[in-house]
């Protein structure tokens, strides 16, 4: 599972829309939905952290799974 998944997959299990997400994790909606809808995955050690963050989950499990 792609770290998109993850984002995906937590959202629903959170009652979040990706809308929460990107505000809270400190970025534009338009600025997310790259991330999500990027064919090549291209996230930022600062994106990646911002979104653990929001999301309550480490930047290992986010990017890696584990």
């Amino acid at each position: 599972m792609m770290y998109m998944q993850r984002i995906h997959y937590l959202l629903y299990s959170r009652h979040m829309t990706k809308k929460q997400l990107a505000k809270r994790a400190g970025m534009t909606e338009c600025e997310f939905e790259r991330l999500l809808g990027s064919e090549i995955p291209n996230i930022s050690l600062e994106q990646a952290a911002a979104i653990a963050e929001t999301l309550d989950v480490t930047m290992n499990y986010l990017i890696i799974g584990e």
